[in-house]
């Protein structure tokens, strides 16, 4: 194509070069000539790019086993409306590094096959009908309605930037043809005002997390888990154990590191970042939720159900924290390697305090609640059950009025295991630096059983 535009730019120049001359020659000399005159730069330039080109084609590893691949630097790629069928490992693959990427209403089905296996429309192995490595993309305009069926996996699977607010499609299998879902084998970010929504839809991830810089998270019965986590969601990488898959080995169970959570934050012009999740879970994180805006509004959990994580459940940095109910759902964090919340307030008073009521907490390495306040912000903690919490149950630090009221709290202050705990004489809660404290009727109803001590250590 760019041999024919240099061929006809040429022409059409000499051409009307001719018709201001006193004798023009006939148009099929000037035609003959200008053509003959770019000639050899054009077939030369062909050869540079097949030279550069032909080492791709005797790559290694996944790269080498790809229907079609396209490696791109700095143009514009566009991909609409074909059909590709039986593949023998993937779909579409691209590794680029493209100022454009335009991916849409394909239909692919049967890629994904190892060799000697499917063909045609026959389901394959676990092989992803497109991935998308290290993509940047927009997913309104450019990435969407791609569909497919009987692939080894009928998803995108990607890691990248999202330029665009994105809603989650929930990848699923199926022998007849339906929306490519979402999967990642990486981290995701999103910069700016845009928004994540992830409604009755399972996200798995591996490696990295979700970062949303400026963002917005909107869940609602959602999952946010590992690649390796089998039975969650509509799609399993391992069907057996035996099974193959270019992302994780087979046979091995989902932990706590298998992926990086959700991290929430503020953009480059400071605008603040949320996020909500109703009636949702994380698990399998390093740490399930970390967020640090500066702003009143921040962290909003309903109903939610957090770990198991490798450190904390919730990490928040100046960040407005509340933890409730959903309907008749209590909001739990659980089997956590760190704090179940880890809230600290020391960089603004603008941001708000912390509010947790009516969840429970369970297993977890330090405080299943360390809140500290000392920037004033406000602290309600009520009607919580806490067990199982490696040092306090609960700590606030430098709180000012604080309410802790109607908490139970099982089993706090054993560092060790549970069959040998080592005696470490930590309290069920803990009120460091009290200011303002109402023992009568904001610091009342708390009761424990089995605490390494069962009281309420404080001053102030």
């Amino acid at each position: 194509m760019d041999d024919a535009i240099i061929d006809v730019e040429n022409i059409v120049r000499r051409l009307r070069q001719n018709r201001e001359l006193g004798h023009p020659r006939t148009a099929f000399r000037v035609v003959l000539d200008a053509s003959l005159e770019v000639r050899s730069a054009v077939v030369y330039a062909s050869f540079i790019v097949v030279f550069v080109c032909l080492p791709i084609f005797f790559l290694g590893g996944v790269a080498a086993n790809n229907g079609t691949e396209y490696v791109c630097t700095g143009f514009s790629t566009d991909v609409s409306n074909p059909t590709k069928q039986s593949g023998p490992r993937l779909g579409p693959y691209f590794t680029f590094n493209s100022s454009r990427l335009v991916l849409r209403n394909n239909f692919i089905c049967g890629s994904g096959a190892a060799a000697g296996q499917a063909s045609g429309c026959a389901a394959g192995a676990a092989y992803p009908a497109v991935y998308l490595n290290g993509v940047t993309a927009d997913f309104i305009h450019d990435v969407r309605g791609n569909v497919g069926q009987n692939n080894g996996l009928d998803a995108i699977v990607m890691h990248g930037t999202v330029t665009t607010s994105l809603s989650w499609i929930d990848p699923s299998n199926s022998s007849s043809p339906h929306a490519l879902g979402y999967l990642l084998d990486a981290s995701l970010t999103m910069n700016g005002s845009l928004t994540l929504t992830v409604h009755d839809a399972t996200v798995k991830a591996l490696g990295g997390g979700i970062t949303l810089n400026g963002g917005t998270l909107d869940a609602s019965n959602a999952t946010f888990t590992s690649l390796a986590d089998g039975p969650a969601g509509n799609i399993n990488l391992c069907p057996t154990a035996s099974s193959s898959s270019p992302f994780l080995v087979c046979g091995q169970a989902p932990r706590a590191d298998n992926w990086g959570g959700l991290t929430v934050t503020n953009d480059e012009s400071g605008h603040a970042g949320t996020a909500t999740l109703v009636n949702s879970h994380v698990k399998y994180a390093l740490t399930g939720i970390a967020i640090d805006n500066g702003a009143p509004a921040g962290l909003v959990l309903q109903g939610t159900e957090i770990g198991p994580t490798n450190a904390d459940g919730i990490s928040a940095q100046d960040t407005a924290v509340t933890v409730g109910d959903w309907s008749a759902v209590h909001s739990s964090i659980h089997n956590v390697g760190a704090r179940g919340i880890n809230a600290s307030f020391t960089g603004t008073t603008a941001a708000g305090g912390v509010t947790v009521s009516n969840a429970s907490f369970n297993q977890s390495g330090k405080e299943a609640i360390l809140a500290n306040v000392i920037s004033g912000q406000a602290v309600g903690i009520t009607g919580n059950t806490i067990s199982n919490a490696g040092t306090y149950g609960i700590q606030l630090i430098g709180a000012v009025s604080p309410v802790v009221k109607n908490n139970t709290l099982l089993t706090t202050g054993f560092t060790g295991s549970s069959a040998l705990p080592i005696p470490t004489h930590f309290p069920a809660i803990y009120l460091n630096g009290l200011n303002g404290a109402d023992f009568v009727t904001d610091i009342t109803g708390n009761k424990g059983f089995g605490n390494n001590l069962d009281a309420i250590a404080f001053h102030g």
